[in-house]
């Protein structure tokens, strides 16, 4: 990817998760600099975003998630089933 941003193959790219978040995170924070060499390369480059993992987090963003996760629980209350019920063992189906 780098090689591909440093020739113009790849026009920009945007990062939102990283493999090792909390670490390469906590390191910026405390040096103000990645210590992977890789991270630091990208972190210079105009045409690359990077964000540590908040993407989502915008004021509308967490209103439909309150707002799904409130009408999921109204649902089940009223009806005993929801459309945003998830099953851990597989092959179980929601109650016709």
């Amino acid at each position: 990817m780098l090689a591909a941003l440093r020739t113009g193959q790849l026009g920009g790219v945007g990062i939102d998760t990283f493999e090792h978040e909390t670490e390469d995170l906590l390191a910026l924070a405390e040096h103000g600099r990645f210590t992977d060499p890789q991270w630091q390369a990208l972190l210079a480059m105009p045409n690359v975003i990077l964000s540590p993992h908040i993407a989502y987090y915008t004021e509308t963003a967490v209103r439909n998630m309150c707002d799904t996760a409130m009408q999921a629980l109204h649902d089940l209350a009223e009806q005993q089933t929801s459309d945003c019920e998830v099953y851990p063992a597989a092959g179980m189906r929601k109650a016709q």
